[in-house]
């Protein structure tokens, strides 16, 4: 009889509740078996190092692509090898029939709706745990904000809350260092900002991540929100005296300095050598790692002495763990 109720008392414990980042309940059963689904989702996983657990993927994911850095983590951890659970990418669901296959016992979802997650629980019977990159795809203190408690939230779901609060505690401390340090009083901007897929020139965005960082503005952000394209007549207009170009748009905007030269000769930017290539922001949703390094590479532009590839190398290794 003692060994029944400590056996029913081990059952109950390993069943729990936790209300998820969109505030829907969850019941987690185990978390040895994992499954990511939705932009940035996997990425949350693999800063928290729970690759091991992973019991298939989105084929969107087995892209080893230079945009998004913890591919290099998927491609050594050979995940791209994983089950495929669903096609990926901006949404589009899951296979539910793979999901199951799979025999996950948690899924952790990015960047779809309640009805959505519920939807996939409710045909799958596994439970799923919502997490946010905030809204939209564009960067402030809300955004900020969610990411981190995504993080800790799945972190304490998973068991490995020290590394997650490791983690947000380097966002934090890089913030204050980037928050206080003296910048010259330029204008700047960015282009070339992926965004469901690449863009040239004019595709940015007005909460620019890397920007929020630092505490300044892009000079073509026009007091809105999320992303925007500008007319290249609008970026002469206001001409910034720098121009930060995103590396995902490279190709476009490569392309378009050839066939719109007398455009970009007329930008001062241009003319006093104040162009910056910089890592991709956004590649199936934010690459955090990138905005800190992008927000280093930004203050250098704007006056500030830094070493960037020591603090490149620094921030990899504290998200990526290489």
């Amino acid at each position: 009889m003692v060994r029944v109720l400590a056996f029913l008392v081990f059952i109950y414990s390993s069943v729990f509740g936790v209300s998820d980042i969109l505030g829907r309940d969850v019941k987690v059963s185990g978390t040895e078996k994992l499954v990511f689904i939705g932009p940035g989702a996997l990425r949350l996983g693999v800063y928290l190092g729970l690759e091991d657990r992973i019991v298939g993927v989105e084929a969107w994911e087995k892209k080893n692509d230079f945009n998004a850095p913890y591919s290099s983590v998927i491609k050594a951890k050979n995940l791209h090898e994983k089950p495929v659970i669903g096609e990926g990418g901006p949404g589009k669901m899951p296979s539910m029939e793979a999901l199951i296959e799979s025999g996950a016992e948690l899924i952790i979802a990015s960047f779809m709706s309640k009805d959505q997650m519920d939807l996939i629980e409710t045909k799958t019977k596994i439970p799923v745990l919502g997490l946010s990159y905030g809204a939209g795809y564009g960067g402030n203190l809300e955004k900020m904000d969610s990411l981190k408690k995504s993080l800790l939230l799945l972190g304490e779901v998973t068991g490995v809350e020290a590394r997650a609060k490791e983690l947000v505690s380097f966002m934090d401390a890089e913030e204050k260092k980037l928050k206080s340090l003296t910048l010259e009083p330029k204008t700047i901007y960015v282009g070339g900002v992926s965004f469901k897929g690449s863009w040239g020139i004019g595709s940015t965005e007005a909460d620019y991540l890397p920007f929020y960082l630092l505490g300044v503005e892009n000079a073509l952000g026009e007091k809105k929100s999320g992303h925007l394209f500008v007319d290249i007549e609008r970026i002469l207009e206001v001409d910034p005296d720098v121009i930060f170009i995103d590396y995902g748009g490279e190709r476009i905007v490569k392309d378009e300095i050839k066939t719109k030269s007398e455009f970009f000769n007329s930008l001062k930017a241009f003319k006093n050598d104040q162009i910056h290539w910089v890592l991709p922001f956004n590649f199936y949703n934010t690459n955090v790692e990138n905005c800190f390094i992008v927000a280093w590479n930004a203050a250098q532009a704007l006056g500030v002495e830094v070493d960037l590839e020591a603090k490149k190398a620094e921030i990899y290794k504290m998200f990526l763990g290489e």
